[in-house]
């Protein structure tokens, strides 16, 4: 009994589409048995109108206890659906259910630990996120359900309590029950008129909402349960082959025996004439344990599905875990596994092999395997191992394991033999990923793809993944062979410019490949297309390294693009976006199809595109935890499509201020640059709203035709438009000083009026939609600058007031901000009540003085700012602090330095909150010599980035550090020999590596290379490749002779298009 409470844990913030959150669901469990006490169910209702998708994923189970932290997998919890078979939840996003229309799902949960795991006093937890396709999930749960005419029942609707909220109780259009409820997450209610009359049995829909927007709905069944009887039914699953004679027992709620069943009736068991309330079940064979199901709470007329899962009666179990999950080149792991003798009898002489796969080794031992052995594992007794392994610096496999092999004897001598393996994934991290490549040339250039590259004052870098390359630069095709390591390269001048390239190219080795691709590109035409997949992409993120010059991609999303103009009209085919003709917070999002477009300067406008989506506008929600992160996004963000809001909200989870916060982008991992408290100084809690665009579409076949098509002239627009977010009419009208601009669309309707005599601008503004709203703005630009606006904005529930004040000369900025709230019920009764003043001194000039209150309530903070700017010696910057409450808190300092003739560029930033956070930043960038350091320390861990790209003469060397990773590479160029050196390690495992490249000229067309790969830890280790090169204009050929492969690739390159005599710039 004590386990089960202590194996105690919170599943929060179950969260749905539309971000509702119910209370806290609390599970226990013991090992082995599945008696999973359930102490909550969730009643979920789907609001759809056509085919959804219910997909589940949950984070892993945490704790922590004596300030150590402890992980649990997210199988450990298990979930179902309507009665159906428990299926177990991952990190990873996967279906769970799918329907049609609206309905209402009833999902259970259960939590099934193991022996091995840590016991904890205050329990595991996690988060779960439940994600719908089409439509939106309102999570809410009644009891009981059903209920009985003219009986109490309690609906729970959210996790915390809510200052008010409206019921609504209906059947049929007929609403039966309207009640207020006030600082509360649940209400008691009756099945029965005011006259005593009770409810008809049938189903009845209630909903809440708070301030008018609805958060909250689900279905009550009002029935006399007492009518009819019910029945539990289900099979029999077994881990192994079915052996013995199978059994199902059914228990009454005293543990009396009722019935059994034995042989073919046990394996699809069905128990039926039972009466509500409490049963158990209990199964089993004779080479299976013995399960317990129960209670099991049978309602009348309904028919309970239970399933029942038989575990194997072996003597030997094997539980084996690897953190973290991916491991980097180089990097560390922490391996766990757990034997337990689950037989009937004690082992003797056990003997534990530890196996890992080539480019693996134990930490302990720097090798791969390693053996303990035991006297003896009791009958029922568990034993755990930790050890630490580390992947070798070569290594960037997906296809590597541990494997674990116990052998033992019983009291008979007679031997048994049990094997476990778990799968590994390594990653490249800062040690795998390729070096970078400098160029120089005078003019641009095209991958074969149609990836244009335009040098920075004659200089450029790229990220590549190692490989040969056709380029055109001109009118010559040029093969761009791109090593591993990091090297400098200098193109020939370019005079006369070809259209196009054609790129063939195949490669004979282990793993046989062929690749054709292609571009042209005129004034009017661009064509573009890739098989079997885009190459020259910069996947890598890790290397700190110089961006020179500019890419323009051809290919976005797809691997063809076609492009033609004429005059005002164009076609594109390929990678489209659908797009609005007036500038609206409409989302870009791109389609796989085609459009046609005609844009006049004056006249008839039209756009018509058609496709399939794929992208998908996402925003994930994650509270603030005093830290910087990390924050893990479900999908990978499309690049400049990330923006981080921080909300501040109140109890009620309403927003009562939002703002911007800077961040740092790793594949789909967020960390901000400076870390969020989890509360700020008016108590109100900091919530993260991360809005990116993903490429993964919502569905594959999700395919979406629009457009608009209207008439504009100088002044004057109107449109009909078609948008994946609305559709409607839009357009804009102009009369000297007046302007009239507005859109009516299914979702959202507007107008506003404007007035533009300088110097003052009027504007007045309605929107309705989900919410309505009137504004209107006065805005002053003479010899200063000033502005009044007024805003109030309906929701159901409250009438929100806004006003802001604000004025600006060279000397004073002064701003003064009121928000407020008022229920509509209770008009004398005020809601969050926010108002915010500042005024900023400019005196001296390079001096500013900042006073700023902030009020919520009864709570009130102050902060005080003062910034210097100064400039002596070419160098200019700023010195700023801030105080929050001064009396109580401590300073915010950040310093910059530049200077006007040197590109460098310091920043350090220092502030006190919990933990204490210091930032230094520095960049320095010439063409010759670019150096970026960032030192961040958190929680008195230290978090460096350092690049480093020297450039003397023809030389290059490069040095990067990412944490504990560290690489060095060297490129120097002779008169007929290139050599390439490079060093990477880890500071934490002691894993280093030396590579070198040398390549030698024999002729003007030919070289012989040789590449050399020495692992000097855990054990040395040689590697070599042997490489001759043969190449013309357009075509080489390339023989490699290795240890890891061997080889040929053939590239040949065709010019497109007509020289053009001008010159390229």
């Amino acid at each position: 009994m004590k386990l089960i409470l202590l194996f105690l844990f919170c599943l929060l913030d179950i969260s749905a589409a539309s971000n509702n959150n119910l209370a806290v669901v609390e599970l226990s469990g013991i090992p082995d048995l599945d008696n999973s006490k359930l102490k909550k169910v969730v009643n979920f209702y789907i609001q759809s109108e056509g085919i959804w998708d219910l997909y589940i994923s949950a984070l892993d189970l945490l704790a922590v206890e004596d300030e150590t932290q402890y992980v649990l997998p997210a199988e450990r919890l298990k979930v179902r659906v309507n009665d159906e078979s428990w299926v177990p939840i991952d990190t990873e996003k996967k279906k769970l259910y799918s329907g049609f229309d609206s309905c209402n799902l009833v999902l259970e949960y259960c939590f099934n630990p193991y022996w091995q795991d840590r016991v904890v006093k205050k329990g595991y937890e996690s988060e779960i996120s439940i994600t719908l396709t089409n439509g939106t999930i309102y999570p809410s749960y009644c009891e009981p359900n059903p209920v009985t005419p003219g009986e109490t029942v309690k609906i729970v609707f959210a996790k915390e309590k809510v200052d008010s909220a409206l019921l609504r109780v209906s059947k049929k259009d007929k609403v039966f029950l309207e009640q207020i409820v006030y600082n509360d997450n649940q209400l008691y209610i009756e099945t029965e008129n005011e006259d005593g009359v009770c409810w008809p049995e049938g189903e009845y829909v209630y909903e809440l909402s708070s301030r008018g927007v609805l958060f909250q709905r689900g279905i009550l069944q009002v029935a006399d349960i007492s009518k009819t009887s019910g029945a539990v039914e289900g099979s029999l699953y077994f881990s192994d082959e079915l052996g013995g004679y199978p059994f199902v027992k059914l228990y009454d709620a005293n543990k009396e025996l009722l019935v059994k069943l034995e042989d073919n009736k046990a394996l699809n068991f069905s128990f039926t004439d039972l009466q509500k309330g409490n049963y158990y079940l209990e199964a089993g064979s004779e080479f299976y344990f013995t399960k317990e199901i129960g209670p099991l709470y049978i309602e009348a007329g309904k028919t309970l599905k239970r399933d029942i899962y038989l575990t194997h009666n072996k003597p030997l179990e094997i539980d084996l875990a690897i953190s973290p999950k991916k491991i980097e080149q180089g990097g560390k792991g922490s391996f766990f596994a757990g034997l337990k003798n689950s037989g009937a009898q004690d082992l003797f002489d056990l003997k534990i092999t530890f196996c890992l796969s080539e480019g693996l080794y134990w930490k302990k031992t720097d090798s791969n395997m390693f053996t303990l052995k035991l006297p003896s594992l009791k009958e029922g007794e568990y034993i755990a191992f930790n050890e630490d392994l580390v992947a070798s610096v070569f290594e960037n496999k997906n296809n590597l394991f541990v494997y674990v092999t116990v052998e033992a004897k019983t009291e008979k001598d007679t031997p048994i033999t049990k094997e476990a393996i778990l799968a590994i994934e390594v990653i490249p991290g800062l040690i795998g990923e390729p070096g970078i490549l400098i160029g120089e040339s005078n003019s641009e250039f095209y991958f074969a793809n149609g990836t244009k590259v335009i040098p920075d004052e004659g200089y450029f870098s790229l990220h590549l993944p190692p490989g040969n390359y056709g380029i055109l630069l001109g009118s010559k095709p040029f093969v761009l062979n791109v090593s591993h390591l990091s090297e400098r390269i200098q193109l020939p001048q370019a005079e006369t410019k070809k259209a196009g390239l054609l790129e063939l190219s195949t490669q004979i080795s282990s793993q046989p490949t062929f690749r054709v691709q292609g571009f042209y590109d005129t004034d009017n035409f661009k064509m573009a297309f890739t098989y079997p997949s885009f190459t020259g992409s910069e996947d890598y993120l890790l290397t700190p390294y110089p961006k020179w010059g500019k890419k323009n991609v051809l290919l976005d999303k797809t691997p063809w693009q076609v492009f033609y103009k004429k005059d005002d009209w164009h076609i594109n085919a390929g990678t489209v976006y659908s797009q609005v003709p007036l500038k609206r917070s409409f989302s870009h999002v791109a389609l796989v199809g085609t459009e046609m477009e005609l844009s006049p300067t004056n006249g008839v406008q039209l756009k018509a595109l058609g496709g399939f989506t794929k992208e998908t506008k996402k925003q994930e929600e994650f509270l603030a935890d005093d830290t910087t992160g990390p924050f893990i996004l479900k999908s990978f963000p499309k690049d400049g499509t990330v923006t981080v809001h921080i909300e501040a909200r109140d109890s009620s989870n309403y927003t009562v201020k939002r703002f911007l916060w800077d961040y740092y982008l790793d594949n789909n991992c967020i960390r901000l640059k400076r870390p969020l408290a989890k509360n700020d100084e008016l108590g109100l809690t900091n919530v993260i709203v991360i809005s990116y665009v993903s490429d993964m579409p919502t569905l594959d076949t999700d395919f979406f035709a629009g457009g608009y098509i209207g008439y504009k002239d100088q002044n004057n627009s109107i449109y009909l438009f078609r948008h994946q977010q609305d559709e409607g009419i839009m357009g804009t009208l102009q009369y000297k000083d007046w302007s009239l601009e507005g859109m009516l669309a299914n979702r959202c309707k507007d107008a506003s009026l404007a007035r533009d005599k300088s110097p003052t601008v009027h504007k007045i503004r309605v929107s309705r939609g989900t919410q309505n709203s009137y504004s209107y703005r006065l805005d002053y630009n003479g010899n200063w600058k000033s502005n009044i606006a007024v805003a109030l904005i309906e929701e159901k529930v409250f009438n929100k007031a806004e006003l802001d004040l604000g004025f600006k000369s060279k000397v004073l900025e002064v701003l003064v901000r009121e928000r407020l709230n008022l229920k509509k019920d209770h008009s004398q009764e005020l809601g969050s009540q926010y108002s915010r003043y500042s005024i900023l001194l400019n005196w001296p000039s390079n001096l500013t003085w900042g006073l700023e209150r902030e009020k919520f309530l009864d709570k009130t903070t102050d902060t005080f700012s003062s910034k210097m700017h100064y400039q002596m010696a070419g160098f200019r910057g700023y010195v700023e602090g801030k105080w929050k409450n001064p009396e109580t808190s401590k300073p915010k300092v950040e310093v910059s330095v530049s200077h006007d003739k040197i590109p460098l560029t310091l920043k350090a930033e220092w502030e006190q909150i919990a933990p204490k956070f210091s930032l230094f930043e520095a960049t320095y960038d010439t063409k010759n010599m670019w150096v970026n350091i960032l030192l961040c320390n958190e929680k008195d861990k230290l978090r460096r980035t350092m690049g480093i790209t020297l450039l003397p003469k023809n030389n290059l060397v490069f040095l990067a550090m990412k944490d504990e990773n560290l690489k060095s590479q060297v490129h120097l160029p002779l008169d007929n020999t290139q050599i390439r050196l490079s060093y990477t390690g880890n500071l934490a495992t002691k894993a280093t590596a030396f590579t070198g490249e040398i390549d030698v000229s024999l002729s003007e067309k030919s070289l012989l290379g040789l590449k050399t790969e020495y692992q000097q830890s855990p054990q040395k280790k040689l590697q070599l490749q042997g490489i001759y090169r043969y190449r013309t204009d357009n075509k080489q050929l390339e023989i490699c002779l290795g240890q890891k492969d061997s080889g040929f690739n053939f590239t040949y390159l065709i010019p497109l298009g007509k020289e053009q005599l001008e010159k390229i710039r």
